[in-house]
Parts: C-alpha cells; structure tokens; sequence
C-alpha cells in the first residue's frame, strides 16, 4: 500500500510528543547530519535514491530514518542490511519498516511496504540487503530507477555522485567523488576488501547513510550504480574519514538471480 507522509510540520509536532522519537529527526550538535561534503540535491536528478525509514504501523506517526538504498526495479530496492533490519518479534508487533519513494524535489514522497517474506540478505557476506516491495511503484518524473554494472565492470577513474539524506532526513545531499584503485586507496591508508570501492576525499557518507548509493551519470538521464555506502553508523561523528562501498558489480549475479528467478 502506498501511502502519502504527513506535512512536515505535522511530522516535527508529532515526534516532539514521542520523547525518544524527537532525537531522530533532529541533527545533534557533534553528528553531522548528512552527506560530508555535499550540497543541496533537491532538483529531482537522483529519482533512484529511496530512504529506508522504521515507522509505527497503525497511521503516519513517529518515522525514523534509518538508511538509503537505491530503486532497481519497480518492485525491488538494494540496500544494506544494516540500513534494513530485521525487526524483533516484539517490536514489528507495533512497526515496519519502509521505503519512501519520490523525495529527490525535496518532498514528502511515498511510503512503500516492504513484504519480509520475499527480501533476502546476501548469504555470503550478509552485508546487501535485496528489498523485495509489497506493489510495483510507478514511475515518473521524481521516480527512475538505477541501472546495475555488468558483472565485470570497472569504475576505477571514473566521476561519481554520492547521495543521502543522512540523519536529520530535511534534505538530499549529494557530492561529486572519484572512484578510486584499490592501490590508491591503500597508499592512502584506507583498508579495501576484494569486494570493495572507495573514493577521492571530496566527500563521504555521514551518521544516518548507511546504504547510500554512488552511481555513474551516464549523460542519458540514466544512472549506473557502482556501489553503497557501508558502516557509515560507525564513522566519526566529524564525518572525517573516507567511504568505503561496497562493489556492486561484485554482486550483479546474485542480484540477478533474487530478481529474475
């Protein structure tokens, strides 16, 4: 079911009440709360990137943002599992989690269920979380999806975009990187695993980003995602070190296979 988010104003009014729930929607005065970097992204260009929120189910009330993720297909999301997490039994009794849909103008966007049953975390790595959706999307002007690499494909080089609404949720960030080789990332003092990418120092995932997509302007409208933000809950709170991603093009088989059975 697709359900559209509340005014903005109603949201800050509602979380206030919650207590708790006012800390996740607000930035904190040693966190920064979005992309490092970045600038203001809300000309609608980034229709792949979806946030990932956990709200309560009965109604529109107290959503948290939880991550980012990026649109493959009408029905399906990747994300990271960290970004997507299983809920326990006592708390998915009271909320799920969603996908919002539509927010690269800067709006509310849509709320999109994600049905549990048919999303699967990679089985190997257990980091990629693929996120099957309860009813296609439809696509539109603030709504497009990325397209995945080819199995070999090698961004090393090449000008990326990195993007994110980060923890206070206000406004997509977004900041032009370069994917780097694994030979500079290591004379830089960055640890990269075989499956992984990392990017020149421009700018970098925040508190909040987990999942956040960097992609490839093909200069065709269309956007290639080469990788996603990992660990970001883990960096610094100045957001001073480098992203690290995850290679996606490591994992387009797999990819493949959940959605095209």
């Amino acid at each position: 079911m697709h359900r559209q988010r509340p005014i903005a104003a109603v949201l800050l009014v509602l979380a206030a009440l919650a207590g708790t729930h006012a800390a996740s929607l607000s930035p904190s005065s040693d966190i920064q709360p979005y992309i490092s970097g970045g600038t203001l992204s809300n000309n609608g260009r980034l229709r792949y990137v979806v946030e990932i929120i956990k709200a309560v189910k009965t109604g529109d009330l107290f959503k948290e943002h939880l991550g980012e993720g990026a649109l493959l297909t009408t029905d399906w999301v990747l994300t990271t599992a960290a970004a997507a997490p299983d809920l326990s039994w006592a708390e998915s009794l009271l909320k799920h989690v969603l996908v919002v849909v539509g927010r690269a103008d800067g709006s509310d966007g849509v709320d999109v269920e994600i049905d549990d049953k048919k999303s699967v975390v990679e089985p190997n790595n257990k980091i990629l979380k693929l996120l099957k959706l309860k009813e296609p999307v439809v696509l539109g002007a603030l709504i497009k999806p990325a397209n995945l690499p080819s199995f070999a494909t090698d961004s090393t080089g090449l000008g990326a975009i990195l993007a994110g609404w980060g923890k206070d949720r206000k406004a997509l960030n977004a900041v032009d990187v370069k994917v780097f080789s694994k030979e500079q990332c290591t004379a830089d003092g960055v640890t990269v695993a075989d499956d992984e990418i990392c990017t020149s120092a421009e700018g970098n995932a925040c508190k909040g980003d987990d999942g956040a997509p960097l992609a490839i302007d093909r200069n065709t409208g269309a956007f290639r995602l080469v990788g996603l933000a990992t660990g970001a809950d883990k960096q610094s709170d100045k957001c001073d070190q480098r992203s690290v991603y995850v290679n996606v093009a490591k994992y387009t088989k797999w990819l493949l296979t959940e959605m095209y059975p």
